[in-house]
């Protein structure tokens, strides 16, 4: 269901500066939620400040029109390189 949620999201047109924001908020709350819940499932504490990294990564990213898989695939890497995990 998140995926999908976040699929549609991504799936919405881009350049309305007004929506953009909107935008941004909408793929930031579904971004977070499944980080967090990777980071429970793990059952290891977070770094601090990976999840905002890791979610600022996917809105950039879908910014530059990629899709929610190639933004989850080379967000996930850069935060990997980052922090580690």
């Amino acid at each position: 269901m998140l995926l999908v949620s976040i699929a549609l999201v991504a799936g919405a047109p881009v350049g309305a500066h007004a929506g953009d924001n909107m935008m941004d908020q909408m793929v930031r709350k579904f971004c977070l939620a499944a980080v967090n819940k990777e980071v429970a499932d793990s059952g290891k504490p977070a770094p601090d400040g990976m999840q905002t990294f890791t979610c600022d990564c996917v809105v950039q990213q879908m910014k530059l029109k990629q899709s929610i898989d190639s933004a989850k695939v080379i967000c996930k890497a850069k935060t990997t390189e980052k922090f580690g995990v």
